[in-house]
């Protein structure tokens, strides 16, 4: 609803709000409940209050609006800067947790073999198909790559 954050209505935020703090990262989700911030199946005052405890109790964040501020229209381009910055805390916060949560894996090495000519292996190289022709419309652009997703904790999900 890009015309609702121009003006700055509530109900074009509240849904970022809510992603951020609950759907974003089950740890996250499940590091507040933990904490005593239960955020689900609140009216959407009680849910913002909760929010502004647990950003300023847990993630070190004191909202520039207050909860009345965040309900009136107007503070727009205030309210897209919370909402930016309670997105990248909920992301650090995950990080942060999923850190935590796992211990480092160690990655087995092979042993060093010396290289040999695949002649010596016993293995014939894999046949070179000389038909492909790349196109124009072929080449993908970096920028068409879809974003990575925060990394997954292994944690059970979030409850409901």
């Amino acid at each position: 609803d890009v015309p609702g954050l121009h003006e700055g209505r509530p109900g074009a935020l509240l849904p970022l709000l809510h992603f951020a703090l609950l759907d974003l990262s089950p740890p996250l989700c499940r590091f507040l409940s933990d904490r005593g911030h239960e955020l689900r199946a609140k009216t959407d005052l009680r849910f913002v209050e909760g929010a502004w405890r647990a950003l300023r109790e847990h993630l070190g964040y004191s909202p520039a609006v207050t909860v009345n501020q965040f309900f009136a229209t107007a503070f727009a381009e205030r309210k897209v800067l919370l909402c930016h910055d309670v997105l990248r805390l909920a992301m650090q916060k995950h990080e942060e947790l999923c850190a935590t949560s796992s211990p480092p894996r160690s990655r087995r090495r092979r042993s060093p073999q010396p290289w040999r000519p695949a002649a010596a292996r016993g293995s014939d190289p894999a046949p070179v198909d000389e038909t492909f022709s790349a196109e124009a419309g072929d080449v993908h652009d970096v920028e068409d790559a879809p974003k990575t997703p925060p990394r997954p904790c292994p944690q059970e999900p979030c409850p409901p």
